[in-house]
């Protein structure tokens, strides 16, 4: 995914393990063609980035586990950190692994999409709505899946 910003916007970074941090965009210095860039999270060996975009007071960041889990935290609620941080945990259980991330309004849907090949669309209004190292609440109780596989906001065109 390619996001265009500037450095005045904060950007933000999650992990499959669950954590995010919030960063200034000025942060980055502009490098040379032979260099390999600039970290933005600490991550721990067994840990990848699964979303980043740029940051958005009034929106929420709604996370999805592989087992159909999902909170959604005001984005606001993240404090800004110093880039190549650890950041800071989505939610409580240190076991989930997260399917997916997105940041999206109260009035958005978002797709799942599971290993099986099922599709599912979810009102971000009906996702309990949590505080940072909270819980996840199961959203998916009425599907058949496997193992969810991907999670993506759906874009209406008008």
């Amino acid at each position: 995914m390619l996001k265009k910003t500037d450095e005045q916007q904060d950007l933000f970074v999650v992990s499959k393990n669950g954590y995010i941090i919030r960063f200034s965009g000025d942060s980055f210095s502009t490098t040379g063609r032979n260099t390999l860039g600039s970290r933005a999270i600490n991550l721990a060996k067994n840990d990848k980035v699964i979303y980043f975009n740029t940051f958005a007071a009034d929106h929420y960041l709604v996370s999805i586990s592989e087992d159909g889990r999902a909170n959604k935290i005001k984005l606001s609620n993240f404090r800004a950190q110093k880039r190549n941080g650890k950041g800071i945990r989505i939610f409580s259980n240190t076991k989930y692994k997260l399917a997916g991330a997105v940041k999206a309004a109260q009035t958005d849907k978002i797709l799942i999409a599971a290993k099986n090949g099922e599709i599912n669309e979810i009102n971000v209004k009906d996702i309990p709505e949590t505080s940072p190292g909270g819980n996840m609440y199961q959203v998916t109780q009425d599907l058949e899946f496997e193992k969810i596989m991907a999670v993506e906001k759906i874009i209406e065109i008008k």
